[in-house]
Order: C-alpha cells, then structure tokens, then sequence
C-alpha cells in the first residue's frame, strides 16, 4: 500500500494554544513531513504568556525561518490612511 506523504503542515494562531499542546501538534506533525522534506509553517501573534513557552522558543530559534509583516505590508489595502484612521 502507497503511502501518502504530506509536504507541508500549517499551524495558524500560534501565540494562543497552551505551551504544551503545540508542542504536541508540532512533534505529531513533524514526523509526517520528513519522508519529502515537508514544510512546517508557525503563524501569529506574539503570545498573552510573554516570553516563554513554545511558541516564542520558535520565534527566536534560528533553527527556523523567520518572516514578519504588518498590516503595512499588505498591498492589498487600497489606503494606508484611512486604516490608520480606522485603528485611531
């Protein structure tokens, strides 16, 4: 039986789950996307906890690719004005 190999996994809202429980979702995933080299992509906010726990270690392990962006960055927004007007 051929068995399917993922080539990459997104966990989104990282900052939100509890330390140990993506922890979990990343070890469980992990093993799934090795056979093709696959991708894990962490996305979101910095976390409530501060400092600590899985989701920072991430955000500051150089083991990891690091992409940031603001709102600004999104070409997507026909003005940059009036968002700033709207988050005024």
């Amino acid at each position: 039986m051929d068995e399917q190999r993922d080539v990459a996994a997104i966990i989104d809202e990282c900052g939100i789950y509890k330390s140990d429980d993506l922890k979990t979702m990343i070890d469980i995933i992990m093993p799934g996307l090795r056979p093709r080299r696959g991708k894990l992509v962490l996305m979101g906010t910095p976390s409530k906890g501060g400092k600590l726990g899985t989701w920072y270690r991430a955000t500051v392990n150089a083991a990891w690719k690091h992409l940031k962006m603001s709102y600004l960055d999104n070409d997507r927004v026909p003005s940059h004005a009036d968002v700033e007007k709207l988050i005024d």
